[in-house]
């Protein structure tokens, strides 16, 4: 099962997100300085992340679709052995 890219960018970019603010607050800044910079982070992080998960998913999909495709078009060997 292959879920949503931007599902998968949006969850994967919050949890960077966070990671950000946590260090970034860990470090001795502002509170107001750590939520900054993890707006910041999910606005540059957010749009990378969904580009390259669904140009991963279009071709993943490309690839299976074409599997696929061979594999329905490859003769049944079973069929000859039984006979």
């Amino acid at each position: 099962m292959m879920q949503s890219p931007f599902k998968r960018a949006l969850r994967n970019a919050l949890l960077i997100m966070f990671v950000v603010g946590i260090s970034v607050h860990l470090q001795g800044t502002t509170v107001a300085a750590s939520i900054m910079s993890m707006i910041y982070t999910i606005v540059v992080v957010f749009p990378i992340l969904w580009v390259t998960y669904n140009y991963t998913h279009k071709i993943r999909a490309k690839y299976e679709a074409e599997r696929q495709a061979e594999e329905d078009s490859a003769p049944d060997n079973n069929n000859d052995k039984q006979a």
